[in-house]
Order: C-alpha cells, then structure tokens, then sequence
C-alpha cells in the first residue's frame, strides 16, 4: 500500500527542511504525493487506494493524470495530521519509480513573504504564479520535493 513507508518518508523530508533551516511546525502538512511507474501503475493504484481513501478530484496537470483523494481516515504523524494524497501519473515518456514523492504543507503567509523569512533556500519558483494549485518547492537531490500552497488541497479542488 502506498502508505506502508510515509511514516519514514515524512521524518527524512523534515530532516531535510531542518538542514535547511526551513521551519514547519506551525503548518499544515494535508497531504503527501505518490508518484506512480507508468500509465497501468495509476490505473492499479487507483483500485488499491480505494479501501483507504475516496477520489475527490482527477485532472489532468501537466498533461498526466492526478488523482486527489481524501484518506478515510486521517494519518498521523507527530503533531501533523494529513488528509490526504495526489496520486501522479507520469508524463509521456517520463522514467521513473513508483514511490512517495513530495510532502505538502499550507502557508499561513503569502509566498513573497516565505520566501523572505527563508532566503537562504534554492526555492522552485515556475508554479508559484499558475492559477490553480500554484506552489512554492524545494527540490532534493533524491528526486523528491516540499511543496508550499496557500490553500488545502481539498478547498482547491471543485465540489
């Protein structure tokens, strides 16, 4: 199941954000990204997600599919409790594992002023501006990611 390894997913990510001097404790982690192999990967992960989850949302972004789900029941981790998870299809000829992917946490401040309270992060700035799910991330070098929003997923999504 795809949340057998978030318990050290999620302590290896904040491990990172701490190098980094990037301070999260006062936000909302509400929810973690999977990345999927291939096009019959997301089709098999999205059976198997369904006895823990429900599909509220499947778009296409960044011309593949994205499933976002909303976890029966919450995940808990230290002080954080997730909701949910993007389930991601990979792009047209895109190599890459099936395996947890990126954390997300909600701002409680605009995106100009996290990055002025954290200048010294190579911050990933190209999504910040697009009009919906706009983000803020940081980049590691094991292929995975942070990614700051200004909104639960779930109030991004439509009804």
């Amino acid at each position: 199941m795809i949340t057998d390894s978030l318990q050290p997913f999620i302590k290896n990510k904040l491990e990172q954000l701490q190098k980094q001097n990037i301070n999260v404790s006062d936000l909302e982690l509400d929810h973690f990204g999977y990345q999927t192999a291939s096009k019959e990967d997301y089709d098999t992960k999205t059976k198997d997600v369904n006895t823990i989850a429900i599909m509220k949302s499947e778009n296409i972004v960044g011309r593949r599919r994205v499933g976002i789900y909303k976890l029966n029941n919450p995940y808990i981790y230290e002080n954080y409790t997730v909701l949910g998870f993007e389930l991601v299809e990979p792009r047209e000829g895109q190599v890459c594992s099936s395996q947890l992917d990126h954390l997300e946490f909600v701002l409680n401040c605009s995106f100009d002023d996290y990055i002025a309270i954290n200048t010294a992060v190579n911050w990933d700035t190209t999504t910040m501006t697009r009009p919906e799910f706009a983000k803020l991330t940081v980049k590691f070098d094991d292929g995975t990611s942070i990614k700051f929003h200004l909104k639960n997923i779930f109030e991004e999504i439509p009804n």
